[in-house]
């Protein structure tokens, strides 16, 4: 996408005609710029309404204005920052998108240019505006009408019926209607092309509306837009439904490091005033961050935070390599599978990869890939480090990836018995090897090789959704997935091993054993171990 340069425009009145500025945009011939000092207008009025019908990018960045009351600018040009842009390629890309938001970012803006550009330019179309109390409503409505108010002249198609409910225009037989959430809301409503739910985690009656709203929207678009009010409330719910594939709408999540200008130092101010948890939920860096309750976090969030997460230096396939492999370093692994045909479609397979004295992360393969397929990936990666001890979770689909590594005749997979080539989930066990990661990441320190470091950031977000589950009683993912997770767990814990016991299985081929056991014999420093097959 071009970048705009920055342009100064007059404050705009609506009896004068602005000339738009098309920076970053084909130029116009002649005839058309001397148009707007009074040569052939009609001409120009024709072709620029016709091009914006079909170009809302071009229409909101050259005739949108809004109205600054957060910073006290008053009228300025409608800003048209890279994540504005985005969000609105993903609305005409996905029927649905369900957005969960830091504060202040210019997003409620964008969707009252696009509800108004929606009316003003198409015949027949409706935009149902949904907040979460009157006054909200209005204002929503009040924010379009401004925006009409600043266009030239000749651009405003005159509305009919105006009040706290509707903005008609009769000439193109469109309407904005505007919904308190009350617990009848939506009801009344025939039909809309556009549903626009505003601020919605936090709507009273959000899941009652829902049911009169949803059949509405499958044959329109919706647009699901709030910042997080924690876990009891359906947007929650949908939020982690679409993020599992397990609905129709599709999840964007604006961190507050969307909006120009916010630097960490912003941030670290932001949290101070408002406390850390308050912080977070209204400018989250990361998605789970926004639903964090006090003290529910399985894992240090300060730590979390602070973890050096970079883009990865190179891909092998699917895999992402974020340390290059040195045959001087030792290396564990960690993998765990997706948990069942019916559901594999929605979970992932995952493969951590890290280094054994310092705890650094160092590579990562996280995909949906049928697991015949996976499995190779995954051998592939393996191979590159220096075929590392693997623990496989078990499970049927983890007996089957050791069973693609053991016919390559892989060396280090760690066997509960000698028949048994994967490590069982029990209770027990999945709580220790969750404590040690947690105490890892609460030492974290790279520079001193304590604890465990991460670099990849859905890694890290995972970590954060790790929360507290009342109905279970256990902690689990709150949003999402928590398959990296549970494999960093177990590469974390196999790197602790102390010393390992080389065998051989009926066809010869060695692996490891030993996790999880003390050897009161043992005294060889574990740093020193010679990792080698025996």
């Amino acid at each position: 996408m071009t970048t705009k340069k920055k342009t100064t425009r007059r404050t705009p009145k609506s009896t004068q005609t602005k000339s738009p500025d098309t920076t970053g945009v084909p130029a116009l011939d002649d005839q058309v710029k001397d148009s707007v000092s009074g040569v052939n207008k009609q001409d120009f009025y024709i072709r620029e309404m016709a091009r914006c019908s079909v170009d809302f990018w071009y229409w909101a960045t050259n005739y949108g204005f809004v109205l600054d009351t957060e910073e006290g600018k008053g009228i300025i040009a409608f800003e048209s920052w890279s994540h504005l842009r985005q969000l609105y390629e993903l609305s005409k890309k996905h029927k649905m998108l369900i957005i969960l938001k830091s504060r202040q970012i210019g997003v409620t803006w964008l969707w009252a240019f696009i509800a108004l550009w929606e009316v003003l330019f198409h015949t027949g179309r409706t935009v149902a505006l949904f907040s979460k109390k009157g006054s909200d409503s209005a204002l929503m409505k009040s924010n379009i009408k401004f925006i009409w108010t600043q266009l030239p002249v000749w651009m405003q198609l005159p509305y009919g019926k105006d009040n706290d409910e509707i903005l008609e225009f009769p000439a193109n037989h469109s309407k904005i209607q505007c919904f308190p959430a009350t617990e009848d809301a939506g009801r009344g409503l025939s039909g809309a092309t556009l549903i626009i739910i505003d601020e919605w985690a936090f709507h009273e009656y959000a899941r009652k509306n829902w049911g009169a709203i949803y059949p509405i929207a499958e044959r329109g678009r919706l647009i699901g837009i709030t910042t997080a009010d924690g876990r009891n409330n359906l947007f929650y719910e949908l939020w982690v439904k679409a993020k599992r594939r397990e609905n129709k709408l599709f999840p964007v999540f604006i961190s507050w490091k969307a909006r120009p200008g916010r630097t960490a130092k912003w941030w670290e101010e932001a949290k101070a005033n408002l406390g850390m948890l308050l912080g977070l939920q209204e400018y989250p860096l990361y998605e789970s961050d926004a639903f964090l309750i006090s003290g529910d976090c399985f894992f240090d969030v300060a730590k979390l935070h602070d973890m050096p997460v970079e883009e990865y230096s190179e891909k092998i396939g699917h895999a992402q390599l974020y340390i290059p492999y040195n045959e001087s370093e030792h290396y564990t692994a960690g993998i765990d599978t997706a948990l069942g045909i019916s559901r594999g479609k929605n979970d992932f397979s995952v493969l951590q990869i890290i280094n054994r004295v310092t705890g650094e992360q160092v590579a990562l393969l996280r995909s949906r890939k049928p697991l015949e397929k996976w499995s190779q990936d995954a051998l592939t990666l393996l191979q590159h480090y220096g075929s590392p001890p693997v623990v496989i979770e078990q499970q049927p689909q983890g007996m089957l990836v050791a069973k693609v590594l053991k016919d390559a005749k892989y060396p280090r997979i760690w066997h509960k018995a000698k028949d048994n080539p994967t490590w069982h989930t029990s209770k027990p066990s999945r709580d220790m090897v969750l404590n040690d990661l947690a105490m890892d990441i609460r030492i974290h320190d790279l520079e001193e090789g304590q604890g465990i470091t991460l670099h990849d950031q859905e890694t890290i977000n995972e970590c954060l959704g790790f929360a507290y589950n009342e109905d279970k009683h256990k902690f689990e993912a709150s949003t999402g997935h928590d398959d990296t997770v549970m494999a960093l767990a177990l590469a974390n814990h196999l790197r602790k091993e102390r010393a390992f016991s080389s065998q051989y299985d009926d066809s010869g081929t060695p692996y490891v054993t030993g996790l999880w056991k003390t050897s009161k014999k043992a005294k060889t420093p574990w740093s020193d171990v010679d990792w080698s097959v025996r």
